[in-house]
């Protein structure tokens, strides 16, 4: 088999191992979505380029109609240069209450109990305006 084609075959590995990692789930409690249990999966968010960059996101959400958590993991993305005030994805309809919000750009790093920190506006903005600063100047 030549280079080439030892190339073609192999680039999609290497670059899957590239991508971000992050839990996702979205249930009424936290329990469902603990490591172990069925609901919580780990994906590869994708690949990112000079237009946009991926994060990990834990949020909780309280329905006031259904009086009910709603507690959610994903896999986010944001464009370049990141929008820091108001977070699209940390907002809520007018029948709901964001209770927690939190992002995170290591792999599978989004649980609420393995950071010291608290929901924290300042520490959020400082982290996606720094990684945005580095994406930047990788890319340039």
């Amino acid at each position: 088999m030549n280079l080439l084609t030892c190339l073609i075959f192999l680039s999609p590995l290497i670059t899957v191992g590239n991508a971000l990692k992050c839990h996702v789930c979205e249930a009424a409690n936290d329990t469902i979505c603990k490591k172990g249990n069925p609901h919580l999966r780990e994906v590869d968010c994708g690949l990112e380029d000079t237009t946009f960059f991926w994060f990990c996101l834990y949020k909780v959400i309280y329905n006031k109609n259904f009086r009910r958590h709603k507690h959610v993991y994903s896999c986010e993305r944001m464009g370049k240069p990141a929008i820091f005030k108001n977070l699209p994805q940390c907002q809520t309809q007018d029948y709901e209450d964001l209770v927690d919000c939190r992002v995170c750009l290591t792999n599978l790093c989004a649980f609420p109990n393995s950071s010291t920190l608290e929901n924290s506006s300042y520490f959020l903005i400082l982290t996606l305006f720094l990684f945005n600063m580095k994406k930047n100047v990788l890319f340039m």
